[in-house]
C-alpha cells in the first residue's frame, strides 16, 4: 500500500518539475520591431514610451504585439526637429500600435547660432563689459586706452559699434577704456 503512495508522490514531483521547466521555456508572446532612423543636418534624440529606444545609441527595439508605443523627439544642441516620415508623420509625438513591424525616420535640422546684439557698455568696468559682450553672443574686439576723467578710469568711455547694432554671431565689439587724467607737464 505504500508503493502507490510513493509513485504518486514521485509522479507529482515529476509533474511539478515539468511544469517549472515549461514556465522557464515558455515562448513569449510574439512582438514586432520598431526601427528608427535619423536624417537631416543636425543631431537630436528619438525616445519611446514604454522605454525601448533611446536613439542615439539604440535605434531598434521589439515591442509586444498589440502594444501602443509613443515615439517622440528631443532637440539636440542647435538642432530642431523638422518632422517624421515613414510610419509617422507631422511634427508631434507619434503613437504606433504594434500590429506589425514599423519604421520611422526623424529629421533634425541645424539652427543658426543666435546673432550678436551689441549691448550698452558705457560706464562699465572692463570685466563687466566683457561679460555682457559674451552674454550677447558677441566677442571683445580691439581695446584702446584713452585719457579720461578720474571717475572714468578703468571704465568704458566709448564703444563701436553702437548699442543695439545687430552683427553675426561672434561679431566684435571694440572698446575704449578710460585711463584717468593725463599727467600734467
Amino acid at each position: 500500500m505504500n508503493l502507490p503512495r510513493i509513485l504518486t508522490v514521485g509522479a507529482i514531483a515529476a509533474l511539478a518539475a515539468t511544469a517549472t521547466l515549461g514556465a522557464a521555456d515558455a515562448v513569449p508572446p510574439p512582438g514586432y520591431t520598431l526601427t528608427v532612423t535619423k536624417d537631416g543636418t543636425a543631431a537630436g534624440t528619438v525616445i519611446t514610451s514604454p522605454a525601448g529606444i533611446d536613439c542615439g545609441a539604440d535605434c531598434t527595439a521589439v515591442f509586444p504585439s498589440g502594444s501602443s508605443v509613443t515615439v517622440s523627439t528631443v532637440d539636440g544642441y542647435r538642432a530642431r526637429f523638422a518632422g517624421w516620415s515613414g510610419d509617422c508623420s507631422g511634427m508631434t509625438a507619434c503613437v504606433l500600435t504594434m500590429t506589425g513591424d514599423h519604421a520611422v525616420k526623424a529629421t533634425f535640422n541645424a539652427v543658426a547660432p543666435p546673432p550678436c546684439k551689441v549691448p550698452r557698455l558705457l560706464g562699465l568696468s572692463l570685466a563687466k563689459a566683457k561679460a555682457r559682450i559674451f552674454k550677447a553672443n558677441c566677442k571683445a574686439g580691439k581695446l584702446i586706452r584713452k585719457a579720461s576723467t578720474r571717475k572714468q578710469k578703468g571704465r568704458v568711455v566709448a564703444q563701436r559699434p553702437k548699442p543695439g547694432t545687430k552683427l553675426k554671431n561672434g561679431g566684435a565689439v571694440n572698446l575704449t577704456l578710460g585711463k584717468g587724467p593725463a599727467p600734467k607737464r
